[in-house]
């Protein structure tokens, strides 16, 4: 069974390929970002701590939960958390994988400190 995954869904900036129009060709970079986004949010809905019910752009109430308690991964290091530009947005898509089950040891590094078996 896997217990850590690495993930880097964006090009590492020093690169500049997004920068580069005969790489990017016909790409909207909003899209790509939101492919991005939507990739990391499904990842944490596999496996979160937390569900959030939003009503009127506010929490409404907080259901914890651990959606996968036989789950073998103990850690996560998401490298993208290395992009200043996207790091507020993947702290907010990641807050509900923490406490009690998971902490972020430092930005991007998030451990499973809880176990359920």
């Amino acid at each position: 069974q896997i217990e850590e995954i690495t993930l880097q869904f964006a090009p590492d900036v020093s690169t500049g390929i997004l920068s580069n129009k005969a790489r990017v060709g016909k790409a909207e970079l909003a899209d790509c970002w939101q492919e991005l986004y939507t990739a990391y949010s499904e990842l944490v809905k596999v496996v979160r701590t937390t569900q959030l019910s939003i009503r009127n752009g506010v929490v409404d109430k907080i259901h914890w939960t651990t959606t996968t308690p036989d789950l073998a991964i103990r850690k996560i290091t998401v490298r993208d958390f290395d992009i200043k530009a996207i790091r507020e947005d993947l702290q907010e898509i990641f807050a509900p994988l923490c406490a009690p089950v998971w902490a972020q040891d430092e930005p991007g590094v998030f451990t499973r400190v809880l176990f359920d078996d």
